[in-house]
């Protein structure tokens, strides 16, 4: 990926990274069953109630501006009975979004704003929600829908597609929890071992072209 590969140039001079470097058991896992259809694109494994999580957020917006225009970046929500009512909501977000072609890559996406809405709730504001329609609610005012419009959505095809695509993906949560990068759907990235955002965006660069 040359565009990748010409934002880290300065990097790999003053030696921070080196392709040899990127190992296999130290840097990324084969995963044993790949994703399917996920060739050219970069999924994140996350939760809303991840702090970890939270942290990779803010940095999203940099890594997914510089994906070629031909990788898709797939947001998969690991969902428990605690944050379902999130999935629902940002199952909603992306659905409407390809109903306008806006791509998740876009820092103005729905997804993005429902994403940084409920990050900062959680994690800085530590907000407290009385039941799960008073969280909803918060949802509907960020997407600018009412509870009538969310109910027929929930009924759309797509939003039921990714809501069970999301579910299936919970196994990987035992390779590794959240967050978790998997790359054209087979390598998944060891977190723990990312020492940066420039180290990150190295991976994910390398391993688009593996």
């Amino acid at each position: 990926m040359k565009f990748f590969r010409i934002f880290l140039l300065g990097f790999l001079l003053c030696g921070v990274l080196f392709a040899n470097s990127v190992k296999e058991g130290e840097d990324y896992i084969v995963l044993e069953k790949p994703i399917k259809g996920a060739k050219d694109s970069v999924i994140e494994l996350f939760s809303i109630g991840c702090p970890y999580c939270a942290y990779f957020n803010e940095s999203l917006p940099t890594i997914l501006g510089l994906l070629p225009d031909n990788v898709e970046f797939y947001p998969y929500h690991m969902s428990t009975d605690k944050d379902d009512a999130f999935s629902s909501i940002l199952a909603v977000a992306l659905v409407k979004d390809m109903d306008n072609k806006t791509s998740t890559k876009n820092p103005n996406s729905l997804y993005k704003k429902v994403t940084n809405f409920y990050f900062d709730a959680v994690h800085n504001k530590r907000k407290y929600w009385k039941d799960r329609e008073d969280f909803l609610d918060d949802g509907f005012k960020v997407l600018g829908i009412s509870n009538k419009e969310y109910q027929t959505m929930l009924k759309d095809k797509r939003v039921k597609d990714l809501l069970e695509k999301w579910n299936e993906a919970l196994q990987y949560m035992s390779v590794q929890g959240t967050p978790s990068f998997v790359v054209n759907g087979k390598y998944m990235i060891i977190t723990k071992n990312v020492s940066s955002v420039e180290d990150l965006i190295f991976k994910i660069d390398f391993l688009l072209d593996k």
